[in-house]
């Protein structure tokens, strides 16, 4: 289980990007999901990792579940 501080502020953006991560969505995808360049879906990527403090796309997604952010489907 992930262990934070404390639960991190995740904004609305951030909430649909893990929905994207956790569909398998390729950075391409996701681009194209939230009307950015690659870079920037990737630079976002990154500060979501870095925020809830793992390495990781799958790692993110586990941790927003565990934290309530995604449920199971």
């Amino acid at each position: 289980m992930t262990q934070l501080a404390s639960p991190p502020a995740l904004n609305p953006r951030d909430v649909v990007l893990l929905r994207c991560l956790a569909d398998g969505r390729s950075t391409a995808q996701i681009a194209e999901s939230l009307a950015v360049s690659g870079n920037t879906a990737r630079t976002r990527i990154r500060r979501l990792e870095s925020k809830l403090q793992v390495s990781g796309r799958g790692a993110a997604v586990r941790a927003a579940r565990e934290l309530g952010v995604l449920l199971l489907v």
